[in-house]
């Protein structure tokens, strides 16, 4: 069977799951979910499965120049979790297994702020140094990334080593961060 694009996933019969709240569509050979998946079709979206599908973004292109030298540059690829940075309430999601999604920084533009829990494991965007860092730094209320626990010492050295403000005690809406003890208990649980 052909992968699912776009074209095969639309905005419209998605309306009609304004009240859901879990969605999981792991496994079924998607390689973009085209928009299909925001906050004017599933606006209680808390929890999202994309695992092991075929999303795929590669936010470099290698470009030839003379002398063989070659140079990377961005590509103008929509990106393939494009509409979920909508959803308000998203606090859970899994796109680990989804070889082909690269590229750190278009992510960042994607993920809404709510989310807490993400799992990129598998990716080839998580091979990437500044991976965890910059999803550590970027979203407060991020506790947990490919199943390791951010702590507030991982928040603090996420933010320093990225240059970004913040004491790392508080998020900025004021609610704290776990501490270490308090991530590694939660792991246990």
């Amino acid at each position: 069977p052909p992968a699912l694009t776009a074209a095969t996933i639309s905005s419209a019969p998605l309306r009609s799951l304004r009240n859901v709240v879990s969605l999981y569509l792991q496994k079924n050979r998607l390689v973009d979910l085209g928009g299909a998946v925001n906050a004017e079709t599933t606006p209680r979206l808390r929890f999202l499965s994309l695992s092991d599908n075929a999303l795929t973004f590669d936010d470099t292109a290698r470009v030839s120049f003379e002398g063989g030298d070659t140079k990377k540059t961005r590509t103008d690829q929509e990106h393939p979790l494009r509409g979920l940075e909508t959803l308000p309430a998203l606090m859970y999601l899994d796109c680990s297994g989804n070889v082909r999604l690269n590229g750190v920084a278009p992510l960042l533009e994607r993920l809404p702020s709510s989310v807490a829990f993400c799992d990129f494991s598998r990716c080839a965007l998580s091979f990437v140094d500044e991976y965890r860092p910059a999803l550590v730094a970027s979203f407060d209320a991020l506790k947990q990334l490919d199943g390791v626990a951010v702590t507030r010492q991982e928040r603090r050295d996420a933010r320093a080593l990225l240059g970004e403000e913040g004491d790392g005690d508080a998020d900025r809406d004021g609610s704290e961060f776990l501490s270490e003890a308090e991530a590694e208990a939660e792991a246990e649980a």
